[in-house]
Order: C-alpha cells, then sequence, then structure tokens
C-alpha cells in the first residue's frame, strides 16, 4: 500500500520536474511508472474497502481527500517536518480514518429564567454525539467578558473519555469559578461535559458557550451552543431610620414633615412604600408617596439603591406615631408588605394646644346634703403637654377659682373652707360639706411649647342644701327609711372616697340597728298589753241566783280556830291549825259567767280522810 502511494506521488512529483536534462527526463519516466502502479494499488484498496478511499465515502469526501494527499501546501507542510512520504500517508491514514456526523447540545438546570443569587446549584451541560470513531480534540465551557462583547474566556476545559479529564482554565474566569464549582468530564456512558456552579454569584450573570473542537476530513473544526444566565437578588433592609425634615422635640401640630428613605430595592427592582402606625390604632395605614425614577439596569449589577423622600402634615392624633419604610420586592419574604424589611422612626412627639377641659364630679349628682363626707371635683383635659406633667410647672398646670354666683369675684378656690388641691392640682377635694362651700367651681387648663402659652377654662356648679327629716310618733310602725337619715358630720372622714362610702354604710347599719329596737319594743308592749287583758275576770252585769250562803253553825268563820277560814296571828297558831284544818265544798250557782258560789257546804269532820281538800263545782256555762 506504501509503495502504490510513493509511486503515484513520485509519479506527480517528476511530472513537475522534467528537464532538458536527461537524467531528470529518466526520472520523470520512472516517477511516472510508479504513479502508475499507484494508482493501481489505490484503486485495488478501494475494491479491497481499506485505504484512503473506503465504500462508502461520498465523491467528494474522495477528492477532498486526494485533494490534501496531493496538493502543494501539504507537500510544502510535511517538507518543513521532515518527514518520508510514507509517514505522511500513515498519519493522514489515521486522521481520517471512520470520520463520521456530529451532533452538539447545551443546557441550563435549572432552566428558570431568573436564578436568585446564593441559591442552590446551577448546572451547565454540553453534550456531543457521533456516529463513529471518537475524534474529539477538545470540549470547553466559556463565558463572554465584557458581556455583548462577542469576545470569550475559557472557564474550563474537558477531554474525550479515557482521556486527561477536566481541568479549569488559568484565566481570570477559570479562577473566579475554581473555588465554588466542580467538573465533570465526558465518559463512554455519557458524553456530556459539565460545568456545576454551587453558588451563584451576582457577577456570574451573562452568556455562556459550549465550545466543541473536533478532526474532520478538512482538519480540524469547531462547533458551539451558547447558554444564557440571568440572576435576581432580594432587597435589603433601608440602610437607616427614616430622617426628618425638622429636629424631633420640636414638631407641632400642623407642620409638614418630609421623611427621607434610601435601601437595596433588589433586583428585579422592588419600590419603597411608606406607612404610619398611630399607637391609638393597632394596624398601620399606608401614606402614598411619589416613586423616585429607578436607576437604569445594569448587566451583572444585582444592588439597586433608591432613595424615596415622602412629605405629610402631622396632627394632635399622630403624637406618639411612628414613620415606617419598607422595601416592597417579591423575593423579601413578609406576609405582608408593611412587615418585610423596613425601618421606622422613633415615636414621634407632637406638641398640641390644650383643649376645653372637662370637670368630673365623684360622687356624682345634682345636689349634695350638708354633713356628706366628701366631695371631688376632677378637671380632665387633652394636650401635649398635659397640664398634669411635673415638666415645667410654671406654664404646665391648673388652676381652681371659686364664686360664689354668677357676676361675683372669683377667688383661689383652696380659700374656701375644707378645700384643698390634690392629685398634682388636677383635683379639688371638698369635705365635710357645709352649704357655705356651694358654689361654682372654675378649673383653668394651662399648657406652653415653643414659646407659646394656651389656656382653656370650664366651671361647675355645686349645690349643697340643709338635711331634712321627718319626726314620727310611732317609730315601732313607722320607722324613718335609711336613705332619708342624714349621715353624722364627719362620719367615716377618712380622706378619701372610700372614707366617704365608709361613714354612709355605718350611719345607715346605726339606723337599721334602733328601727329594730324600736319594733322590738312594741312587740313586746303589745303582748304584755295582751297578756294582761286575758288575766282580768269580767263581773256578769246580773246578780247570780242564790247568791246567799248557808252554812251550818252559824258563828265568825274568820275567828274560830275550828274554822278552814280562819287566819292564824302566828307561826305557832298556823303550825297548830295545820293539823285541824278543816275542808268544805262550795256549789256556785248556774247563771252563764257567775263566779259567786251558791252554798257552802258543811264538812264532816268526824271523817278528815275523805275530805282532804275543798271541792269547788265550775258552773257550767
Amino acid at each position: 500500500m506504501v509503495k502504490g502511494r510513493e509511486g503515484e506521488v513520485r509519479g506527480r512529483e517528476g511530472r513537475g520536474t522534467c528537464t532538458r536534462d536527461g537524467q531528470r527526463e529518466r526520472e520523470g519516466r520512472k516517477g511516472r511508472e510508479e504513479g502508475k502502479r499507484g494508482r493501481e494499488g489505490i484503486e485495488k484498496r478501494r475494491e479491497e474497502g481499506k485505504g484512503p478511499v473506503r465504500e462508502g465515502m461520498s465523491l467528494s469526501h474522495i477528492q477532498l481527500t486526494y485533494s490534501f494527499l496531493f496538493n502543494k501546501d501539504r507537500k510544502s507542510y510535511f517538507r518543513r517536518l521532515s518527514l518520508p512520504v510514507k509517514y505522511q500517508i500513515l498519519i493522514l491514514d489515521f486522521l481520517f480514518e471512520d470520520v463520521s456526523s456530529v451532533t452538539l447540545t447545551a443546557d441550563r438546570i435549572p432552566s428558570t429564567t431568573d436564578i436568585q443569587i446564593g441559591g442552590n446549584q446551577v448546572q451547565f451541560r454540553c453534550t456531543y454525539t457521533h456516529d463513529g470513531t471518537d475524534n474529539t480534540f477538545l470540549v470547553e465551557w466559556q463565558k463572554e467578558s465584557p458581556r455583548g462583547s462577542g469576545s470569550f474566556n475559557t472557564i474550563a476545559l474537558f477531554n474525550k473519555p479515557n482521556g486527561a479529564g477536566a481541568s479549569f482554565s488559568t484565566s481570570e474566569e477559570g479562577l473566579l469559578f475554581q473555588n465554588r464549582s466542580t467538573l465533570t468530564n465526558p465518559s463512554s456512558s455519557s458524553l456530556t461535559a459539565i460545568l456545576s456552579v454551587n453558588t451563584i454569584q451576582c457577577d456570574d450573570e451573562g452568556l455562556y458557550r459550549c465550545k466543541y473542537t473536533y478532526l474532520d476530513t478538512t482538519g480540524v473544526k469547531t462547533m458551539h451552543r451558547d447558554v444564557s444566565l440571568d440572576t435576581s437578588a432580594p432587597g435589603d433592609t433601608p440602610y437607616t431610620k427614616p430622617t426628618m425634615s425638622k429636629t424631633a422635640g420640636t414638631i407641632e401640630e400642623g407642620d409638614s414633615i418630609t421623611f427621607t428613605c434610601t435601601a437595596n430595592v433588589g433586583k428585579p427592582m422592588g419600590r419603597i412604600r411608606w406607612w404610619k402606625y398611630r399607637s391609638s390604632v393597632n394596624s398601620a395605614s399606608e401614606i402614598v408617596a411619589p416613586s423616585p425614577s429607578p436607576p437604569a439596569v445594569v448587566p451583572g449589577v444585582c444592588e439597586y439603591n433608591v432613595t424615596s423622600t415622602m412629605t405629610t402634615q402631622l396632627t394632635k392624633d399622630d403624637n406618639n406615631a411612628r414613620i415606617r419604610c419598607s422595601v416592597d420586592q417579591d423575593l423579601i419574604p413578609g406576609s405582608t408588605p408593611e412587615n418585610k424589611a423596613f425601618m421606622e422612626t422613633e415615636a414621634i412627639n407632637v406638641f398640641y394646644r390644650v383643649g376645653v377641659p372637662t370637670i368630673i364630679k365623684n360622687p356624682n349628682s345634682n345636689e349634695y346634703q350638708v354633713g356628706e363626707n366628701l366631695l371631688d371635683l376632677t378637671c380632665s383635659v387633652e394636650g401635649n403637654p398635659n397640664p398634669a406633667t411635673s415638666t415645667d410647672k410654671n406654664v404646665n398646670n391648673f388652676t381652681w377659682h371659686y364664686k360664689s354666683s354668677d357676676g361675683d369675684n372669683e377667688t383661689m378656690a383652696t380659700d374656701v373652707n375644707n378645700v384643698v388641691l390634690i392629685n398634682g392640682g388636677r383635683t379639688i377635694r371638698i369635705s365635710s360639706l357645709i352649704e357655705d362651700q356651694a358654689g361654682i367651681y372654675i378649673c383653668q387648663a394651662q399648657n406652653g411649647f415653643n414659646n407659646q402659652v394656651f389656656t382653656e377654662k370650664t366651671q361647675v356648679q355645686v349645690t349643697i342644701v340643709k338635711t331634712t327629716t321627718t319626726t314620727t310618733t310611732t317609730p315601732a310602725t313607722s320607722p324613718s327609711s335609711p336613705a332619708n337619715t342624714p349621715t353624722p358630720a364627719g362620719q367615716g372622714g377618712g380622706g378619701d372616697d372610700s372614707g366617704l362610702g365608709g361613714g354612709i354604710i355605718a350611719a345607715i347599719v346605726i339606723v337599721v340597728i334602733v328601727v329594730i329596737v324600736l319594733i322590738v319594743v312594741a312587740i313586746v308592749c303589745f303582748v304584755m298589753k295582751r297578756r294582761n287583758k286575758d288575766d282580768s275576770i269580767e263581773e256578769p252585769s246580773e246578780k247570780p241566783r242564790n247568791n246567799h250562803l248557808t252554812t251550818v253553825n252559824q258563828t265568825n268563820m274568820l275567828n274560830e280556830k275550828n274554822s278552814p277560814f280562819y287566819q292564824p296571828s302566828n307561826q305557832y297558831e298556823k303550825n297548830y291549825n295545820k293539823q285541824d284544818l278543816q275542808y268544805a265544798d262550795l256549789t256556785f250557782d248556774n247563771k252563764p259567767r257567775s263566779r259567786n258560789p251558791m252554798v257552802l257546804n258543811e264538812i264532816d269532820t268526824s271523817n278528815m280522810d275523805n275530805h282532804s281538800y275543798s271541792q269547788v263545782m265550775m258552773p257550767s256555762v
């Protein structure tokens, strides 16, 4: 095979070197003969399916092969290498053995449009295929730098299976990816070169290229496929708390204040929103502010700083409110826009003048009784600073005045008997109520700020009347009502509301006890009277029948010692007569309601054992 090729080559070379010199002519004829033999050998190789011309090769492929074998550029190239012709043919035969078609694909996993920086791993995959022998020379992953320039720098290099493996490039791009990426070289089971970036940075955004270099019949050829990567980044918390156009501590009702907030709104760009939190309301209210012009988008830039301003007029309802600025962007976590990345001011102190006061009476009544314990009058008012504050009492305070009626001159309320100030001057206490304390009480509230002083006042009428009681002749049946019984002056005077209540309760208890005692006495008297009435015997209006006694032995029965009616004059006679006591039977008449005996029957003294006591027969009614 080699000799045949050498003959062909020499024949063609000899044809081009013929000269008038006979020697060269002879060499030319010899070369032509060898060339003829070479062509015959090549033809024979083609018939046998061997050599550079193989069965199934297209005509154009054969022509390209022979043009490379016999063109002058090939001849001069190999001559520079000082290679013999037979080695030239062997090299060409090796290079173009089993040349086949090649395909190339490239993709990215995940394939989503934007990849959030700092997120999960991203793989750049480059896959090639061929129909015959793997003539791969090199696979590269590259990145365009700068973006849009069309110039690519190599990140990593890959070899065909069972080759030298994969490695990072020593270029700037290779060094940027080396410490946070891994490489996977193609294998016999997977002809895929993989660049795995573990941590995506904002600078990774751009255009990536898979470059495939292989050998073909025409020489070294390349193919490439491009994959783009766009990055996204969440916004950040504002750099500082919102600033105010007016110094804190000098803001008053009606001031228009401008607030300023600066923050990175992320990529894609979000926006800054404003919120107001009032102390009296649990939720936030949004303050609409003009949106600033967004900055221009720059490739490979993920941080976009935006400054927003908002102007609002503050009222007294905004006292202790907080103004918040937040960054609203989809990548920022948070359930509601106001609770996403935010910063807020401290509670804003808004000064405002005092309003008209209100006087609260305790206990509350239209009129009060002389002798009641206590009455408190409290002045309630809104204002900042409040008149009740302990700061700068020369300006922020309450003042109480008194006058007995409209048109009278006012005096200090504390000049009235038993009237004192409590609760920092906000309340006056009237104790041991008397008629002289009745009248008009005036509360004056005052506050001041920023070299201004404001005053408002109001008044209340206090009526104190004498106690009226009802006198009854029968306490047992008509006791005085506890509600109408006046409390003794000073009862339970503890100096506060609890002492006042205790005195009233004690007075009520005493009255109830007195009423109970009177009722008991009345009941006892009534019972005794009924008992005395039951013990008396009413004499009948008519005389009883037989209203005379028939006696035996008409003697003085009271003076006779043997008489049962004899009254002994001394103890001796009592003892003596005790043994000889005789009994008599009394028989009463049968007249209704009669209690007079009809007859005194004689007692048989000889039979005393049978008459040991007197028998009185009561009339039947």
